[in-house]
């Protein structure tokens, strides 16, 4: 038994056939092409974060134990935590 189209109750020509489909290829290409080009924007972030060191900083920083100079100090916080 032929395949049957839900609309004209028999088999799509071959024409028929690759025009139901012809967008698919486009979709898939725009989705990967979106994919790639968002890994390599947060690639060029990431690498200008820290370019400079300004990561490194940031979370030297943020840190709860920054040893600050003062040798007594930092020692105490050091032996406390």
């Amino acid at each position: 038994m032929a395949h049957e189209h839900p609309r004209i109750g028999r088999a799509p020509a071959a024409g028929r056939r690759r025009r139901l489909t012809s967008g698919q290829a486009t979709t898939e290409y725009a989705l990967v092409f979106a994919a790639f080009l968002s890994v390599v924007l947060a690639l060029g972030a990431v690498w200008a974060a820290t370019r400079d060191g300004g990561l490194a900083g940031r979370a030297v920083e943020s840190a709860s134990h920054v040893l600050d100079g003062d040798f007594v100090s930092s020692l105490k916080d050091v032996l406390l935590f």
